[in-house]
């Protein structure tokens, strides 16, 4: 547990939070649901290698659902407008590498929420996640997601930041399982204490 971030804004002085990197990294958030009437978001990830350790149903996704939410906020680096020149057989990794020298001059802005959600809904894209963070006391949470998003027609990948303020969140599959976050944690847990026996050259 590590002291919360100063950017999560007005949280309580003396809340820490928790990170959910032992169940989601390397997973991709596949969509974003807003149901306004609700006051209620859904989050659908998709960690082929945490289901198949447990062997869960092809396809499963965990669910994170937020109820009772009172803010969202998404912020992304903004690429500087010199692109370099990528090669037309570049692989995606080696265009990776060219353009990290432009990364330090990047700028963050905003982004607009719902735009985000149509765009994981319409072009099926997802955000590559490299680590989601929760912040709890009794009557409130807070999501903190960074992860990185490829656009395809611009050919690069941008960083991005999503935030939640809520009441609860519920764990969740999409066989019907529900987790509490001890359980949702020892999803991952279970997976990577597994991961550590192997030999050296396995893979997820």
């Amino acid at each position: 547990m590590e002291n919360i971030a100063a950017d999560w804004t007005s949280l309580p002085e003396g809340i820490s939070s928790e990170s959910l990197w032992v169940t989601l990294h390397d997973g991709h958030l596949e969509s974003i649901v807003s149901d306004l009437a609700a006051g209620s978001i859904t989050l659908t990830f998709l960690v082929e290698y945490v289901a198949r350790f447990h062997q869960l149903p092809g396809g499963t996704r965990f669910i994170l659902r937020f109820e009772g939410v009172s803010s969202v906020r998404a912020i992304s680096s903004f690429p500087f407008p010199a692109e370099p020149i990528i090669p037309a057989i570049a692989t995606k990794e080696e265009a990776r590498q060219l353009r990290q020298k432009y990364d330090p001059k990047w700028r963050e802005q905003s982004v607009d929420w719902g735009a985000l959600e149509e765009q994981l809904r319409i072009y099926e894209e997802s955000i590559d996640i490299y680590n989601v963070e929760l912040a709890r006391d009794s009557d409130q949470v807070a999501m903190k997601l960074d992860g990185m998003l490829w656009d395809e027609k611009a050919y690069r990948e941008a960083f991005y930041r999503l935030f939640i303020r809520a009441n609860t969140v519920q764990f969740s599959d999409t066989n019907g399982g529900d987790y509490d976050l001890d359980q949702f944690q020892e999803l991952g847990g279970r997976y990577w204490e597994a991961f550590g026996k192997r030999a050296p050259n396995d893979a997820h």
